[in-house]
């Protein structure tokens, strides 16, 4: 058993498990879900949003970074004239239609990713939020990354009449190319609500959480202001990391720095008054376990 479970987390986005997952309609989202997930943060007009009112926004899948977002997944609608689409190098037209029915919110199980911290929470001047997934967030899913030369069979959508045939479409969103592997995505994906006569694909919409689900806001590296070239260098955003602060504070969420060790080529984090000091001691006396 032990070695078919470690086989098994050696393949977990091989074509041989995207096939059991999608194909044998295995529940994806109860496999393999990390005790905790990251949601890497900058400081825009949003992020005090997140603390105020304890949600995250969802955005549609046209908004992600991605131009390939549900595009990787074949899906055939029946509908005339998509041969066209085809020999031009593109999937199902309907898709755009068919994916504005959908919002994700976006995690990582990594929190030690370099290029996540430079790239969605600025260049190591913004932050990072750290959720259990033991309530509102054990419905994550993780994203299977598959090779850009692996064929997936298309999946046929006769009519969208019924809630059940959104599955494929929903499932596409789970799909990414192996480019994207090193963010170790989870997400949480929610269809638009459908009234007669009503129309909410363009109505924003929230993922609410509690404050038992967040275990700790980590800083990046750059917001270290103990460090005299990053006060200098980036004060700019000191207002915002005392806003920051006093959110933590007062909602008593532990706070975390990051610790950056070059000659490892680490991140590594430590409690809030706990700085690895330069006294000759080994940093790691001060490095928090629990990342």
């Amino acid at each position: 058993m032990l070695l078919l479970t470690k086989y098994i987390r050696r393949r977990a986005n091989s074509s041989l498990v995207c096939n059991i997952l999608f194909g044998g309609h295995v529940p994806m989202k109860k496999l393999f879900i990390p005790k905790y997930i990251y949601k890497y943060t900058r400081f825009n007009e949003y992020w005090e949003d997140i603390f105020q009112n304890r949600r995250f926004y969802m955005p549609s899948p046209d908004e992600l970074n991605d131009p390939f977002e549900g595009q990787l997944l074949p899906v055939g609608s029946g509908t005339a004239g998509n041969s066209i689409n085809t020999a031009a190098g593109k999937f199902n037209r309907d898709m755009e239609r068919f994916l504005k029915n959908f919002r994700i919110l976006s995690f990582s199980a990594n929190i030690r990713n370099k290029a996540m911290w430079a790239h969605y929470s600025d260049q190591y001047c913004g932050f990072a939020l750290q959720f259990n997934t033991q309530k509102n967030f054990s419905e994550v899913e993780r994203v299977i990354y598959r090779p850009d030369y692996e064929t997936i069979g298309a999946v046929a959508i006769p009519s969208l009449k019924k809630y059940e045939e959104y599955d494929p479409i929903r499932q596409s969103l789970l799909i990414k190319s192996k480019d994207w592997e090193n963010e170790e995505e989870f997400r949480i994906i929610k269809e638009v609500t459908h009234e007669r006569g009503k129309n909410f694909a363009n109505q924003p919409m929230y993922y609410n959480f509690d404050l038992s689900d967040l275990e700790g806001i980590i800083l990046g590296a750059n917001l270290d202001f103990e460090d005299k070239n990053n006060a200098e260098k980036y004060k700019c955003h000191l207002k915002n990391k005392q806003r920051l602060l006093d959110y933590a504070h007062r909602l008593k969420i532990p706070v975390y720095y990051s610790w950056t060790v070059p000659i490892k080529s680490k991140i590594e984090f430590y409690k809030e008054g706990n700085r690895p000091r330069f006294d000759g001691s080994s940093y790691m006396n001060y490095i928090e376990k629990n990342f």
